[in-house]
């Protein structure tokens, strides 16, 4: 039978440093976010559920809802500083 290791060993290797390794990714992004950064924002219930018809009644998705308003208020600001 092995002689199990004493309390010193085990604190010694508990407490040795690690090589760092790249953490790995769960998942591959799609190829749609290639290049992309993701931006989240909080909006109440009633926004959240406008956005969602609004989505529907244009045949397109939040995602793509979203990148408009951000290219229109860009576009917005960047009118503005030239003036």
């Amino acid at each position: 039978m092995a002689k199990p290791p004493d309390l010193a060993s085990a604190v010694h290797r508990a407490s040795s440093p690690r090589p760092k390794t790249a953490p790995q990714r769960r998942y591959s992004p799609p190829a749609t976010r290639q290049g992309t950064k993701g931006v989240v924002i909080h909006v109440t219930p009633e926004m959240s559920k406008a956005l969602r018809r609004r989505a529907i009644d244009e045949d397109t998705t939040l995602q793509a809802l979203g990148v408009r308003a951000f290219e229109l208020l860009l576009s917005d600001a960047m009118a503005n500083e030239s003036d």
